[in-house]
């Protein structure tokens, strides 16, 4: 996951190398599902080419993905694989409290402003063709990441109504926040 153990992978021989033997060994191992060789960019040999990018607005997420060229200087390397944004959003929101000790990628002090930074990261996403797929990062808070959906205790952070809405592409007409 974005080179750790391999901070060299880009340049360095011997670390594209265990890349694409770790490929090699992890499909003759199972031939029936997709391998990802290391998640996030600088990619070897894997079935998929995954990007992380935690842009702070629709507008750079369009950006950043609108095209082949902007993909590929994001450094994932490959051209033929399905494209997956594996990581992005992680917009820190803790209703009803102060997070002193805590941190997002970008933030949101209300419900309201929270439900709309999800939908234009996710309204930004879809509307990008080259992308096959992608990942919400994350489902729930983490100690000092409070960047989920969920709280810490799975509480959700907005009506699951309006979550659903927001990752369908729906407006919620009893939206009320």
């Amino acid at each position: 996951n974005e080179s750790w153990g391999v901070q060299e992978i880009e340049t360095d021989p011997r670390q594209q190398a265990h890349s694409e033997a770790m490929v090699a060994i992890t499909k003759s191992m199972d031939t029936t599902r997709l391998v990802v060789d290391n998640d996030g960019w600088e990619h070897t040999n894997g079935d998929l080419l995954t990007i992380h990018d935690y842009s702070p607005s629709g507008e750079m997420l369009r950006a950043h993905l609108g095209s082949m060229d902007a993909i590929l200087a994001l450094r994932p390397a490959q051209r033929a694989q399905p494209i997956l944004l594996s990581e992005f959003g992680g917009v820190k929101f803790v209703p009803g409290t102060e997070a002193q000790h805590s941190w997002g990628y970008c933030e949101a002090d209300s419900c309201a402003a929270f439900a709309g930074k999800l939908r234009e990261l996710f309204d930004a996403v879809r509307a990008c063709p080259l992308v096959d797929g992608y990942c919400y990062t994350q489902l729930t808070d983490v100690e000092t990441e409070q960047n989920g959906l969920l709280t810490y205790d799975r509480t959700p952070k907005l009506p699951l109504e309006t979550i659903c809405a927001i990752l369908n592409g729906r407006t919620n007409e009893h939206e009320n926040l």
